[in-house]
C-alpha cells in the first residue's frame, strides 16, 4: 500500500510518457497502486524528519499530507516514507534504467 501510495504521487507529476516506462519497470504496478489507500489529510500528524522533505517549499504541502495520510491508514509511520523512496527507486534502477529512475526521483521528490 505504501508502495502504491508513492506510485500514484508519481503518476500525478510524471509525464504519461515516463509514467508509462515506470510501468514497464515495476510488474502488477495497477494493482499495487490500487492497494495504496486514499490521501486523505485531515488528522494527519506529519513528522519533522518528513516534513523537512518539502525544503520549506509550500507545493509540496498537500502532496507530503497526502502520502503521510495514506502511510498512517496502512499502519505505516509517516517517516517510513523516507525509507520506502530509496527501495522503490533501487528496484526500478535494476529493471528500467537510469532515465526512468531519475524522472521518478524527481517526481517523487520534487513532490514532496
Amino acid at each position: 500500500g505504501g508502495t502504491g501510495a508513492l506510485l500514484q504521487l508519481a503518476q500525478s507529476k510524471m509525464s504519461p510518457g515516463d509514467f508509462t516506462n515506470l510501468g514497464n519497470s515495476i510488474p502488477n504496478m495497477q494493482s499495487i497502486m490500487a492497494a495504496a489507500p486514499s490521501m486523505n489529510t485531515s488528522g494527519v500528524n506529519v513528522p519533522k524528519s518528513l516534513a523537512g522533505m518539502t525544503g520549506g517549499n509550500l507545493p509540496g504541502t498537500s502532496d507530503m499530507l497526502g502520502i503521510a495520510g495514506a502511510f498512517q491508514q496502512l499502519g505505516l509511520a509517516p517517516d517510513m516514507v523516507q525509507k520506502f523512496i530509496p527501495i522503490i527507486t533501487q528496484f526500478v534502477q535494476g529493471n528500467g534504467g537510469g532515465a526512468v529512475t531519475s524522472a521518478l526521483q524527481s517526481a517523487l521528490m520534487g513532490g514532496l
